[in-house]
């Protein structure tokens, strides 16, 4: 038999990353740290989130890399625990809004990637 293609894809992985939403029904506007990505496509999200207002299903319409509060740097390897900017850990994570949550995988603040292989 011959060898497996070269130009196999990765295993599919999420990937944790800051997104701005605006409500395409009620205009809405808020952001969140709780937005993830498949590896093999950044400019998607893979799940989308309720408004807390009229509870419609909206996709971000930008979304980040979460850069540490500290040093500002994407993937940054200062020493500091608690690196993430923009994550409010005494606000507590919506799951009734989260698609993610609702379908099955909620999510962990404490952990950026999730293999779902």
């Amino acid at each position: 038999m011959g060898r497996r293609s070269r130009g196999r894809r990765r295993n599919p992985v999420l990937l944790r990353r800051y997104g701005y939403f605006e409500c395409d029904r009620c205009n809405n506007m808020w952001e969140s740290s709780q937005v993830y990505v498949w590896n093999y496509d950044e400019e998607q999200a893979a799940y989308g989130q309720k408004c807390r207002r009229c509870r419609w299903i909206n996709d971000p319409y930008e979304i980040e890399r979460l850069r540490c509060r500290y040093c500002d740097a994407v993937d940054c390897e200062c020493d500091n625990d608690n690196r993430d900017r923009h994550i409010n850990t005494r606000i507590p994570h919506k799951r009734d809004l989260c698609m993610k949550c609702k379908a099955g995988f909620p999510c962990e603040t404490d952990e950026d990637k999730y293999c779902l292989c």
